[in-house]
């Protein structure tokens, strides 16, 4: 419920949005956690595919937040699906691809995102299907921008982006129970709703 409660809950657009993906194992084949993060907030987006491919990446783009400029490494082609999304202008003035080894210190904020999934993923020794594992990545990501205080911040990212105020004494506990309350609310009502819409049918 709290997955697809927050998942259009994102800044409504971030100066720069770094764009990355990560393999991990789940028994013994590769997968995919495709992530972005917003360079002055650290409001990041993630999900687990089964596969390196186009379409992941334009998903990515599609549910990260609007940016003025993108930064992604030199290890994925997301340069033709930059210029499709965006336009070829954008793509030679807004897009940085962080080609060289020198260069790979522009994509630090998405490196040092990265830290977290792989110590997480690798302790839990995989999952047992992908809609398992999407789930954890989501639920994951949630915590990171809506629950935990960022060590560089002093607040969550969705505060810093201006996207939720918690108030002083607020602990982990009860940002958690609030937000299951939002959730199952929106899940109860929508539930109410398509129950007397098929009745009226």
């Amino acid at each position: 419920m709290i997955v697809g409660y927050v998942k259009d809950i994102k800044p409504f657009r971030t100066e720069r949005l770094h764009m990355d993906e990560m393999s991990v194992k789940m028994r013994g084949k590769s997968f995919y956690v495709w992530a972005s993060i917003c360079r002055e907030s650290r409001f990041a987006t993630a999900f687990l595919a089964s596969d390196r491919t186009k379409k992941n990446a334009r998903l990515l783009m599609k549910e990260s937040p609007p940016a003025i400029n993108i930064t992604t490494d030199g290890a994925f082609g997301y340069g033709s699906v930059i210029r499709e999304a965006k336009g070829s202008w954008y793509y030679h003035n807004r897009y940085h691809r962080c080609a060289s080894f020198e260069d790979k210190k522009d994509n630090d904020p998405m490196e040092r995102r990265d830290n977290p999934y792989r110590a997480n993923t690798h302790e839990l020794r995989g999952f047992k299907k992908l809609a398992t594992g999407d789930l954890f990545v989501r639920l994951w990501t949630f915590y990171y921008d809506f629950i935990r205080p960022h060590s560089s911040l002093g607040r969550t990212p969705a505060e810093e982006a201006g996207l939720v105020r918690y108030y002083k004494g607020d602990d982990w506990l009860g940002r958690w129970e609030r937000w299951v309350e939002r959730a199952s609310l929106s899940f109860y009502l929508a539930y109410i709703s398509t129950v007397f819409s098929n009745s009226a049918l």
